[in-house]
């Protein structure tokens, strides 16, 4: 097989420099003005719901208590 053929989209794409960076502003997304919004109700809502906070993952939300 010829180097290049099966891999790459154009002959020596793999050794061209890839570009600028361009940061995604997720701050400037619906999901984030919602998460920022609502997570802190959804949070309280669970904790009350089950106060030992297994419903959610620690990631998610650090003050639970868990056994």
């Amino acid at each position: 097989m010829v180097a290049g053929s099966v891999y790459e989209r154009s002959p020596g794409a793999a050794g061209r420099p890839l570009g600028t960076y361009h940061r995604r502003m997720l701050e400037r997304t619906v999901r984030y003005e919602l998460v920022t919004a609502y997570r802190e109700p959804m949070l309280r809502h669970m904790r009350e719901v089950d106060p030992n906070g297994y419903g959610l993952s620690r990631h998610i939300d650090g003050a639970g208590a868990r056994a």
